[in-house]
């Protein structure tokens, strides 16, 4: 909760999962013809500007049985918004990604019109 009257301390533990280790690194040709359809609605969430740029990298992970894991987007500008994000997020969820078998793959995608 928030503190009533003055400053507060807080403590928040962060951990990371070591046993997602990376078995894959894939690239668009591993995704297929997921790809272009992935492809095209990110390229739709884009408006040209720093929030939304036409050009950007995209990495994301898919765990096994074929499930979404962490992504980040880096275009080289400022941060992208939460709504570009959240847009390029339902663009990968909307496909159907391979499934890498038991592992974790690493997918980086460099997304230009």
């Amino acid at each position: 909760p928030k503190p009533e009257g003055g400053e507060a301390q807080v403590n928040f533990n962060w951990s990371f999962n070591p046993a997602m280790d990376v078995g894959h690194e894939w690239d668009a040709s591993k995704l297929g013809s997921a790809y272009t359809k992935m492809r095209s609605k990110m390229i739709r969430c884009s408006d040209g500007s720093n929030e939304a740029p036409s050009e950007f990298q995209v990495i994301f992970f898919v765990l096994p049985d074929a499930e979404l894991g962490p992504v980040g987007i880096s275009s080289g500008k400022s941060l992208v918004s939460d709504k570009f994000y959240k847009c390029v997020v339902a663009a990968i969820k909307s496909v159907k990604l391979p499934d890498p078998m038991g592992n974790v793959a690493r997918v980086t995608l460099d997304i230009a019109p």
